[in-house]
């Protein structure tokens, strides 16, 4: 599949072309000037059934996206938990045999661990916004979905 770039500059996979039903012509059908209330029904379930087939097909992909963007802000998050902790370790280690003879080792310790936390905090900063800056719900497909039902609608007052 290939990408496309949406409005809003976020990247999606192209979707594969809807897949006809067998029994449907290369187009899709339109209502003939006088088709019966039957045929007008069934054309009218036949695409919405198609309808709703290619929304879910985009939900599914969009979701699948988001997925992936929150794994990496997941991710960042264990990489600043262990970076952290390491720290840590090294901290009250370097701070004992560094600042012994010039501090009181609990006292050199506190400080370098308090550096190594500041710079923790930086580190998890982007990951954190990674995955609070997207939403749960995939945009694109929440508005087509809702562009659709106003065009119906439109359609069901026109008549």
């Amino acid at each position: 599949m290939s990408t496309v770039t949406s409005s809003h500059g976020a990247n999606y996979e192209k979707l594969p072309p809807p897949v006809p039903p067998e029994s449907a012509q290369e187009s899709t059908p339109l209502a003939k000037p006088d088709a019966t209330v039957g045929e007008l029904i069934s054309l009218v379930s036949e695409q919405t059934a198609r309808l709703v087939r290619d929304e879910l097909a985009l939900t599914k992909l969009e979701a699948k996206q988001k997925a992936k963007v929150f794994g990496l802000g997941i991710g960042a998050f264990a990489v600043a938990g262990g970076l952290a902790f390491f720290g840590a370790c090294c901290a009250v280690t370097a701070a004992i045999l560094g600042f012994a003879n010039v501090l009181q080792p609990w006292l050199a310790a506190v400080l370098v661990a308090g550096i190594c936390f500041v710079l923790a905090l930086f580190v998890v900063l982007p990951g954190w916004k990674g995955i609070t800056s997207k939403g749960t719900e995939p945009p694109d497909a929440l508005q087509s979905v809702k562009d659709d039902v106003a065009a119906v609608r439109e359609a069901v007052h026109r008549k």
